[in-house]
């Protein structure tokens, strides 16, 4: 066998520790560079998460104090109206105000379920005053300006639909009662309407203790009562601003 030379066991070794660091950076380096490249990967999907919760942080107190507003809004509106009632609940509900200012069934009353109604806006027209003297006084001629301005601000407001129940009573009363009955109507801040009342003529007095008989007709409108906020649900709902 033949002796190998000082020259070749030098080339053969450095060969060798070139094979060991090529073995190693491929064993053990390259695995940590592919480590850390996922480990930056991460950290940048984190960092963008941080930043989307830190938004959404940064508005709680925002969005809190407007779902807080929307809310008092809403139940400030629902307070006018009378929860859902039946038949029998509606006549319960009524009795409050009959009993309490000795308002007597006559013949007969009744008391529907609830039906959708449908209610018109109240729209106030006015007359238009213009007359030649008027017109001729008017230096700045600026009415039209105006009416046009009023017009295009007043935007025609849509019919709105909501439950109602309707009362009938053929009733009598004295006229003192009945007509704190009807004030006590007015001040329960309800939306509660005396469609139509009668009074018999041969029962008319002026005299608060006198006798009255007639008809009327009670429409209570009703709402739905507005639930509990979920600010942490809104809040979660927001997308951070950008």
């Amino acid at each position: 066998m033949q002796k190998i030379s000082y020259r070749d066991r030098v080339l053969l070794l450095v060969v060798m520790v070139i094979l060991i660091i090529v073995a190693g950076v491929m064993l053990l380096i390259k695995p940590k560079f592919d480590d850390i490249s996922a480990a930056k990967s991460e950290l940048s999907s984190a960092e963008a998460q941080w930043t989307e919760l830190e938004g959404k942080i940064n508005q709680v107190d925002a969005i809190e104090e407007r779902v807080q507003k929307k809310y008092n809004e809403s139940v400030e509106i629902g307070s006018l109206f009378v929860d859902i009632k039946r038949a029998y609940t509606l006549e319960r509900f009524i009795q409050e105000y009959i009993d309490k200012n000795g308002i007597y069934i006559n013949t007969n009353a009744s008391f529907s379920d609830p039906s959708i109604v449908e209610l018109t806006p109240y729209s106030l027209q006015e007359e238009s005053l213009e007359y030649s003297i008027g017109q001729s006084a008017n230096l700045n001629d600026a009415s039209g300006t105006e009416n046009s301005s009023a017009s295009s601000q007043n935007a025609p407001a849509e019919n709105q639909s909501l439950p109602c129940g309707t009362i009938s009573i053929d009733y009598y009363a004295t006229r003192a009662g009945l007509m704190q009955f009807m004030q006590d109507i007015k001040d329960s801040g309800k939306s509660i309407e005396i469609k139509s009342l009668t009074i018999d003529s041969n029962s008319y007095n002026t005299n608060p203790e006198a006798v009255l008989t007639g008809d009327m007709t009670i429409d209570v409108y009703y709402a739905q009562m507005i639930s509990d906020i979920d600010i942490g649900g809104e809040i979660e709902a927001t997308e951070p601003q950008q």
